[in-house]
């Protein structure tokens, strides 16, 4: 294989969706700028970890002593960065901690074990992080309790919007005789019966997304539904 048909070949698995990648770019969850933030603090954590590494190397290696202060002042860098990543996710350094915490306390129990740190995911460690995450039942039926209000909300807009569109049916057909040329009044009903279609058509989406959070929420919850 000769280089043109090795970058022929590679760089068929290239993501070449750039609109959807742009997308992914501006949809942040928390803050307008939070993906951007996430990517300086990932492109920082990497580089300012690098150069903490590399002091290490020239003292392993070529014999250069330890610096204290620079060690110290790139940990220091390495702190700024994941300080900008935790306020990007909307974390903060508690949550960090508890976390690393519980995660530790889960893999070593009782002593230190080389099995147990190599294997990282051992256990169900996963689980019991994920499990602080997890709602309280008082919350959940907040969350049920508002979407329920939603959804009627949305449902009494959506009423409101077919017994408009129905009164306009009267006018969406031409009003001048026998002629088949509408009156502008009949334009304009037309428009606004386009108008309202799009907005039933909206809040019929909005419904059913309310409906399957809802549902989630009820099927995950069945001991007190």
């Amino acid at each position: 294989m000769n280089p043109k048909e090795y970058m022929q070949s590679v760089l068929r698995t290239e993501s070449s969706d750039l609109e959807s990648i742009l997308e992914r770019i501006a949809d942040t969850q928390a803050k307008p700028s939070g993906f951007v933030r996430l990517l300086h603090a990932a492109m920082g954590l990497c580089t300012e970890a690098g150069k903490f590494q590399d002091a290490l190397r020239k003292y392993f290696f070529y014999g250069k002593g330890i610096d204290k202060v620079n060690l110290l002042e790139e940990l220091g860098n390495l702190l700024w960065y994941i300080t900008v990543a935790t306020d990007a996710l909307g974390g903060s350094f508690e949550e960090v901690m508890q976390i690393n915490h519980n995660k530790l306390g889960t893999r070593n129990k009782e002593e230190f074990s080389d099995e147990k740190v190599i294997d990282g995911s051992c256990g169900n460690e996963r689980t019991i992080l994920k499990k602080d995450e997890e709602p309280t039942k008082e919350a959940k039926e907040f969350a049920i309790k508002t979407l329920n209000e939603v959804y009627e909300k949305l449902a009494t807009q959506q009423r409101n919007c077919l017994e408009e569109r129905q009164k306009l049916f009267a006018f969406s057909l031409p009003s001048t005789g026998n002629s088949e040329v509408p009156t502008q009044l009949d334009l304009n009903a037309a428009r606004n019966l386009i108008r309202l279609g799009g907005i039933i058509d909206g809040i019929g989406q909005a419904k059913s997304s309310v409906n399957h959070e809802r549902s989630e929420l009820y099927d995950n919850n069945e001991e007190w539904y």
